[in-house]
């Protein structure tokens, strides 16, 4: 059983959190700087996975 501490979050809640564009999660998405789940037609980001997933990146290019 996987086990996270944060709910799932849709792309519209977490570039809400982020306060940038669907569009750029989506693209953060595809370049998999940002790790999603795929249901469908439905994507779900974990938040707790997906900000430090884009702390590791950021620390790459730093």
């Amino acid at each position: 059983m996987i086990q996270t501490k944060s709910q799932p979050m849709t792309v519209s809640e977490f570039s809400a959190f982020l306060r940038v564009s669907r569009h750029k999660v989506y693209e953060k998405i595809r370049s998999g700087e940002i790790p999603a789940l795929h249901f469908g037609r439905r994507v779900l980001i974990d938040l707790d996975e997906a900000l430090e997933s884009m702390r590791r990146e950021r620390g790459k290019t730093a």
